[in-house]
């Protein structure tokens, strides 16, 4: 969880794109996120990956949903059990940097880019998590770029 939210906080810095909201996606991961018990919770996260039911959903997505809401602005999935991912970590951005917070507003991470073009990454208690360099900045800013081109190009 904590990589994965370093990332989409490097990745904010760079991107905002139009892929659309995987809400079927979602839905399997709140179904499957919604147990009490850990032990459940991996035992349906097993299933869902052996039977590929988050493949499946993620296909579907891509392919029909997240197509026809690209297209009519509208995803004709909506998202169930009560709060969706998006309120879960909220990603904002700030004069400095990016900063992640969760539905509360308590800080979770914060990245800060420094004068020479680097990202440094917070956690909440302002303890450093990780630096990207500017050339790594500089290198995945130009994937991004180049794997955005080929989206809107292709639209």
């Amino acid at each position: 969880m904590k990589k994965t939210i370093v990332c989409l906080m490097v990745i904010g810095f760079f991107v905002s794109g139009c892929t659309g909201s995987f809400n079927v996606t979602r839905n399997i991961y709140k179904i499957h996120r919604s147990q009490e018990n850990k032990w459940v919770d991996e035992v349906i996260f097993l299933a869902f990956a052996i039977i590929p039911v988050y493949g499946l959903g993620m296909l579907g997505d891509a392919v029909i949903f997240n197509t026809v809401e690209f297209w009519t602005g509208e995803n004709p999935i909506t998202v169930s059990i009560n709060d969706s991912p998006d309120q879960d970590v909220i990603i904002e951005r700030s004069a400095r940097g990016v900063i992640a917070k969760d539905k509360f507003g308590a800080v979770l991470y914060t990245s800060i880019k420094d004068t020479e073009g680097g990202v440094s990454v917070y956690d909440g208690n302002k303890m450093p998590v990780q630096y990207f360099s500017p050339e790594k900045v500089k290198s995945e800013r130009s994937r991004l770029s180049i794997n955005l081109d080929r989206v809107h190009h292709t639209r």
